[in-house]
């Protein structure tokens, strides 16, 4: 099956053998082996080629990442293929890579529409869909076919399923102790800041200019930076989880174990030679090949009934590949060996401090609201104000580990709150925050995205003046915080408030949100004073310097020499298709979200694709041009279709487009009747 099915490129390497293992999604046990992008099933029951089966690791992937749904999705519209069955689709380079790959047996069905993710690996966000099997990945930079990359959903699935070292499928039969190698093993490099370093739990990184894993730099993580998991099975295996996220492998020659001392012409772990001991320093999404060095035991003590490490240190010292500049480390668990004296104490922790508050935020109208006071330079607000209120998007919070707040106006909003690992968020201070989910344990999680941009690193702070949840649903039910963002390092800050049915911290009354502005109608298109005697027609106006209609032109088209189909459309809007030779011409006119398409007039509307769920849709394309943004408004003159199929059989509309933010615009009226006689 591996090799029919892409081999490498499409399901990655084996990560452990066959063994037993029980489903998720039935509970019934399997003969399974996990590669790094998808688990193969055995199924003997079944003929060839459904005897092995791919466990659906996009479904618990998506339920494990999103449990209330991923924020942020958007149809794309390229050469589109809807699925009723999900209620989503697939288009541009996804769709091609579903269709050349495997399809629905490889992937199974869509999950989601395309949406903005981080990776778990690398940090970096990328355009993402999920299926049914497989998580996509949109690598534009890349020519195809590998311009599209499958997430490495196995290696997810194994390390969440099963605690480091405990992986049923690991035990190997041990091999013959070979001879000792001949060299006597050489000392390991320290340098001064790591032999320095404060506290008896820390990893401490002193990269040398031109070292790809540490990038030249010196970090230290302590306790009160990091948290530190440790496993020995014949094999020393540390994780550090920060905001980089560390990990460091020891292991000694095959059939020895590990012990206190010096470990000298060490090679790449997992690649190494029987002979030979073996080591991997990984972290901040980088790693590398070749790997040479030596490492020394300074002090290693666990439980060897179930591994855990109680104390540990360990000097090293790492090249990616042979002779290149090095990277020297200490990592120490409850050790102090190898030192004279007590070890330098740890500062003290700051006294958190709070956000800086911005008055344009402080006094924005209601109880509900987000309001992004960007300094010039910031990457995400690009220096401008923003504020959302509930005339112009719809708000959502829920409560799991922390509190997600989502916007969804012309733009769409998400911004998350998490405490240190182990504690519930409370109303209070909190300072020293990273970005959420890729965060130390030890410290709070921040992080604000929107309008397709994102931070890949961030520090900040927030706090929390409001909240209470529904404990059964997770539903916020009141919310308020101010915080603060630097996006990347930058100094230019994001000061920022958000109020979910909450004046608290507010002396008096909130200032009224202004109710929303009278409906305009739209202009009348002057193509369609000469229109008389037909029933079903569309004609159209093009100002100078509108894109679609290029211009100075008008058009008109009427039945039965034009063809004419409409339908309601899957968002309770209509849809309507007009077609003469080479003119093409699509029209869609949406409701608000959750609202009917009756007569009546709709001023202020966005583009019907991504529309914001408060304001209604319209899209005007054709003559093989469509616009990346408008605004408009439209007025339904008339309004009739079959409840039973959804048939439009009257309809009669107005409307007036404006095309990515220009002044001219694309005026028009279309007229259809169905019942009117040939």
């Amino acid at each position: 099956y591996w090799l029919q099915h892409g081999g490498l490129a499409e399901q990655g390497y084996p990560l452990t053998e066959e063994y037993r293992e029980g489903s998720k999604l039935d509970g019934k046990p399997y003969t399974v082996q996990y590669f790094e992008r998808g688990i193969f099933e055995l199924h003997p029951d079944n003929a060839a080629p459904y005897n092995v089966l791919l466990a659906q690791l996009g479904t618990f992937r998506y339920r494990q990442k999103h449990p209330h749904g991923a924020a942020g999705q958007h149809r794309n519209p390229t050469a589109a293929r809807d699925f009723a069955q999900t209620g989503h689709g697939i288009g541009g380079s996804f769709r091609r890579y579903w269709e050349q790959h495997g399809g629905l047996a490889q992937f199974g069905y869509p999950l989601t529409d395309e949406f903005a993710e981080k990776s778990d690996l690398n940090g970096q966000t990328y355009t993402v869909q999920y299926f049914e099997r497989a998580v996509f990945e949109a690598h534009p930079e890349n020519a195809p076919p590998y311009d599209v990359l499958l997430s490495q959903l196995g290696k997810y699935e194994l390390n969440a399923r099963y605690r480091l070292g405990q992986n049923p499928a690991m035990a190997r039969v041990t091999p013959p102790v070979p001879p000792a190698a001949t060299q006597t093993p050489g000392p390991t490099r320290v340098s001064a800041s790591c032999r320095n370093a404060p506290g008896d739990t820390l990893l401490c990184l002193d990269s040398e200019a031109g070292d790809y894993i540490g990038q030249g730099a010196r970090t230290v993580f302590t306790a009160d930076d990091a948290g530190f998991e440790a496993y020995y099975d014949g094999t020393l295996r540390i994780i550090v989880h920060s905001a980089d996220y560390w990990t460091l492998t020891f292991a000694p020659p095959q059939g020895s174990r590990l012990a206190p001392g010096r470990y000298d012409h060490v090679e790449d772990y997992a690649v190494q030679s029987p002979r030979r001991p073996g080591m991997r320093v990984s972290g901040g999404g980088r790693g590398c090949e070749g790997r040479d060095g030596r490492f020394e035991i300074l002090e290693l003590a666990y439980d060897s009934a179930t591994g855990t490490v109680s104390k540990l240190a360990v000097n090293f010292e790492q090249h990616c590949g042979s002779g290149g500049p090095a990277l020297l480390g200490s990592i120490r668990i409850h050790s102090n060996a190898g030192r004279t004296g007590p070890p330098p104490p740890q500062p003290p922790t700051p006294t958190p401090a709070p956000p800086r508050a911005s008055a344009t935020c402080w006094n924005t109208p209601g109880d509900t609201f987000l309001c992004l006071d960007s300094q010039a330079g910031d990457h995400i607000g690009t220096g401008h104000t923003t504020i959302l209120t509930s005339n112009d998007a719809s708000f959502s919070a829920t409560y799991s580990d922390g509190v997600s707040v989502s916007a969804q106006g012309s733009d769409d909003w998400l911004v998350e709150f998490v405490p240190p690992a182990g504690q519930a968020l409370t109303v209070g201070v909190y300072d020293r925050a990273e970005g959420a989910p890729f965060l130390s344990p030890r410290r709070p999680g921040l992080d604000i995205s929107g309008a397709g941009r994102a931070c890949n690193r961030l520090t900040g702070r927030f706090e929390i003046l409001d909240l209470a949840y529904d404990r059964t649903t997770g539903v916020v039910t009141r919310f308020a915080a101010h915080f603060e963002q630097q996006c990347e390092g930058d100094t230019a800050p994001l000061i920022c408030t958000v109020r979910i049915h909450s004046t608290a911290g507010r002396s008096g009354p909130p200032p009224p949100v202004p109710p929303p502005p009278t409906g305009f109608p739209p202009r009348l298109a002057p193509a369609c004073a000469g229109v008389t005697g037909v029933t079903t027609y569309l004609c159209l106006s093009s100002e100078a310097g509108d894109y679609i209609g290029q211009g100075g032109q008008d058009w008109v088209y009427t039945a039965p020499a034009t063809q004419f189909t409409g339908g309601l459309s899957h968002d309770g809007g209509v849809t309507f298709f007009v077609k003469q030779g080479a003119a093409d011409w699509e029209l869609t006119f949406a409701p608000p979200q959750g609202r009917q398409l009756t007569p009546g007039r709709y001023d202020q509307a966005e583009w019907a694709v991504f529309h914001a769920p408060l304001r209604p849709g319209l899209e005007i394309s054709g003559m093989s041009r469509i616009c990346q943004s408008l605004t408009g408004r439209f007025e339904i003159l008339e309004f009739r279709y079959d409840y039973a199929t959804g048939a439009v059989r009257r309809f009669r509309a107005n409307f007036e487009q404006h095309c990515d933010g220009n002044a001219p615009a694309l005026l028009g009226t279309i007229r259809f009747d169905a019942t009117a006689s040939p």
